[in-house]
């Protein structure tokens, strides 16, 4: 999940360890991701962008 809002402090690179978005590469296993305009925890866009970031890396990866 990305966290959205600004960040500073010893917070922020905790935060970014905590996120899958910056543990992707070309390793990842096949993944689905499951998301829907009304999730309150992963935005669409972010479930969009995390897919491409996949696919760019050459995961077998769908967003449904």
């Amino acid at each position: 999940m990305l966290f959205t809002g600004k960040v500073d402090g010893p917070y922020k690179k905790l935060i970014e360890h905590l996120s899958p978005h910056n543990h992707v590469d070309e390793n990842c296993v096949p993944t689905i991701v499951l998301t829907g305009d009304a999730d309150e925890l992963e935005l669409y866009p972010q479930s969009v962008e995390y897919v491409q970031k996949l696919k760019g890396l050459g995961v077998d990866s769908e967003l449904y």
